[in-house]
């Protein structure tokens, strides 16, 4: 627990990057979206615990990293999560986060149970196009296939092209795209698939 605590800054940084629209969404802008993604990285029981991070180091500094889980696990800490953001909200702010989990409800898909997930992969801004996304896919899909697993499957924002680019190179492919409205913003979600021999 310790090694998390110790990445929990960058760990945090690194997810809130991979979808700052959604984050700033979800818990009404950049500070409490990182305040609470420090703490899920902490909990054992998130998505984002970092119990589950590989951390690409360059030293002792996190300059990447996949938060990847079964597609079942997944769906069971997503609920964590949204429990405890509801018990942490208070007042009337509950009743708009509320609309916002109900909303998002009807945003995602949930990941099937025989899938090896990819929450998050990341690389930290100044060492992108270095090709330390393609290591860390790499691993990160080889520890999925010791675990057993043999699909793959991640979302990703359908106008990231280097990430699009990089997830085709390894067989994945588009199954689904969805609209996604943001105040002010929308994008499409790409989810995609690969099967990995």
């Amino acid at each position: 627990h310790q090694a998390v605590a110790h990445h929990a800054p960058i760990l945090s940084q690194l997810v809130y990057d991979t979808a700052v629209v959604h984050f700033n969404w979800l818990f009404n802008g950049r500070e409490d979206a990182l305040r609470c993604l420090s703490a899920w990285v902490c909990r054992p029981s998130s998505q984002f615990t970092g119990l589950h991070a590989t951390l690409a180091l360059e030293g002792d500094t996190a300059v990447g990293a996949f938060l990847a889980m079964p597609g079942e696990e997944l769906n069971a800490r997503q609920k964590a999560d949204f429990l405890a953001l509801v018990k942490a909200t208070k007042g009337r702010d509950r009743a708009d986060l509320q609309a916002r989990l109900e909303q998002l409800k009807r945003m995602e898909t949930l990941a099937d149970s025989g899938d090896f997930y990819i929450r998050t992969i990341a690389v930290v801004a100044h060492r992108r196009g270095l090709g330390l996304g393609s290591r860390v896919l790499q691993e990160c899909l080889e520890v999925g296939s010791r675990s057993g697993f043999r699909r793959f499957r991640l979302d990703v924002r359908a106008d990231n092209l280097p990430a699009l680019r990089l997830y085709a190179s390894f067989g994945f492919r588009t199954i689904l795209e969805v609209p996604v409205a943001y105040p002010g913003r929308a994008i499409t979600i790409a989810s995609m698939v690969a099967d990995i021999k």
